[in-house]
């Protein structure tokens, strides 16, 4: 039977929702046909919290994560103009603006389409923003630099009717990267740059995502040559809107269709499509042993410049921040530009040299965090109750307070730790892959509902990937702190020599460590 968001796209294509955008528009939040809202959602478009006040948020996407000057003074000036000052940086290398109104979303997509920039495929049953290396063509052990592919697949798709109408969101990364930073054990579909008899192409994955059931995407035992790469994103693609599930509307993601066919079955039935076969390979390509690399910090790259990484803790940049770095971009690089990473920061590229200690002690007077810790690298945070109707808690805030408290209590503390402050169980922030994750719920405290999370240990990326697994406690929200310091010590008095807190998890097991370490906490 179909779902009610089913009938409604089989009346309606997605993209076609923008003339009823653009008049409304016109009139005003009482002018706005509420059954059609959801379909907002393929312009980036969202009713944010409370529905009822009539403001929006607008995800812009930013393909790659590749920002020059110019668009990062023209979305701050947006955001001034339009909404509150804020632009938040998402885990798919995005950025979001609150408090729109539905009068000037027209002005707002044709300012941001007359510097080169989209918000179609922001979300909504489509293909979402194409995540990338935030380095890609600038480092030495990069595979190839797979720009090129990236932007030809999102040209492909963006705006592409033929693809409006997938049975749930659709996700995919297309990296260069050695390191594989753009999290392909998690996207819908994606291609990583590999070598194979003497020549580079492409190793295919399928069926990642996170959600209440995360998956890891499974490997596909094919090499794909570059000049085949949007032929088979393209068959990939279809045969998940053929065949996807649509009548129940928690099972549409195509990691539901790769659990049930099988790799070899799908695998089949894109060749079908392509019309030809595909090189098969023996062995899958070996995953890399790191699990959360973003290239934050200072970073020699291959043309002798230097890329110079800032910690926008929990995502967030307020007015006028993006200016400030667009600032730094035009005065201390070579044809520079920002990158966004999926930790919810941003990267400044080609810095020569002669110019790198000037933009450092510029960006500190700006008040940008280039000295960051493990904490503020890696960690990152949801919208939260602030805008979002899912989310049960707040995060942004009680996250960039957790990472300040974490900073003090262990300055030194240079491990790849990621910590997600997450809203709800849908998994926004990332908390199944997360070393630390925390979860909002709630909890009753002499019969009064009171905010709480619950906390996720061991997850990981990269070679042996895993979710991480919930301790059996919820935790008050005004006692976290305590408690993952309590969880901090423990880890430093009980580790073994050399080994980091991932393999100390896994060794020590999270039923003792509720045992032993968290015990006292609630």
């Amino acid at each position: 039977m179909a779902t009610d968001i089913e009938i409604l796209k089989q009346e309606i294509d997605g993209l076609d929702v923008w003339a009823h955008i653009e008049a409304a528009a016109k009139i005003g939040f009482s002018a706005v046909d509420q059954r059609l809202v959801p379909l907002f959602k393929w312009y980036g478009i969202y009713a944010q919290k409370p529905k009822e006040d009539g403001f929006f948020m607008l995800r812009i996407k930013i393909p790659g994560g590749k920002l020059n000057a110019q668009q990062l003074k023209t979305i701050q000036a947006i955001s001034n103009e339009f909404a509150d000052g804020i632009c938040d940086i998402t885990t798919r290398q995005a950025i979001q603006l609150h408090f729109i109104k539905i009068e000037n979303i027209p002005t707002i997509l044709h300012r941001l389409s007359l510097v080169g920039m989209d918000t179609a495929g922001g979300c909504g049953d489509i293909l979402r923003n194409v995540t990338g290396c935030p380095l890609a063509g600038l480092v030495a052990d990069e595979i190839f630099d797979a720009s090129k592919e990236l932007f030809e697949i999102d040209d492909f798709f963006c705006r592409n009717k033929d693809f409006s109408n997938l049975p749930r969101k659709y996700k995919m990364s297309v990296t260069g990267c050695a390191t594989r930073c753009s999290q392909p054990d998690i996207n819908c579909a994606s291609l990583i740059a590999v070598e194979h008899k003497g020549s580079t192409g492409f190793a295919l994955k399928v069926g990642g995502g996170l959600s209440t059931k995360p998956m890891i995407a499974k490997d596909f035992p094919v090499f794909i040559k570059r000049t085949q790469a949007k032929a088979v994103i393209e068959a990939v693609t279809s045969v998940y809107r053929d065949f996807g599930f649509r009548d129940k509307r928690h099972k549409a993601r195509i990691k539901f269709l790769i659990e049930d066919w099988g790799v070899e079955k799908f695998l089949d039935k894109v060749e079908e499509y392509l019309g030809y076969k595909l090189e098969r390979v023996k062995k899958t390509f070996t995953n890399p042993e790191v699990s959360h690399h973003d290239h934050m910090g200072i970073t020699k790259l291959k043309n002798g410049n230097y890329a110079v990484g800032i910690a926008f803790v929990s995502g967030r940049a307020r007015n006028p921040d993006l200016v400030n770095i667009a600032k730094l971009i035009e005065d201390f690089t070579d044809n520079g530009e920002a990158r966004t990473t999926n930790k919810q920061n941003l990267i400044i590229i080609n810095v020569p040299q002669e110019k790198l200690d000037a933009l450092l002690e510029s960006a500190k007077a700006f008040g940008f965090n280039v000295e960051h810790s493990a904490f503020t690298r890696l960690g990152v945070a949801c919208t939260g109750t602030e805008f979002c109707n899912l989310a049960i808690v707040e995060t942004k805030q009680r996250a960039k307070e957790l990472f300040d408290f974490l900073d003090k209590e262990f300055p030194n503390f240079q491990e790849e730790l990621m910590i997600s402050v997450t809203g709800c169980p849908n998994n926004c922030a990332q908390y199944s892959i997360a070393d630390i994750g925390l979860v909002g719920c709630k909890v009753k405290v002499n019969d009064i509902a009171q905010d709480a999370f619950r906390i996720f240990l061991g997850g990981r990326l990269g070679n042996n990937a895993q979710f991480g697994k919930a301790l059996e406690k919820r935790f008050l929200h005004q006692n976290i702190h305590s408690t993952l310091a309590n969880l901090m010590q423990f880890y430093f008095t009980q580790k073994q020599e050399k080994e980091n807190f991932r393999n100390f998890i896994d060794r020590i097991g999270i039923e003792n460590i509720e045992k032993e370490a968290l015990a006292n906490c609630n």
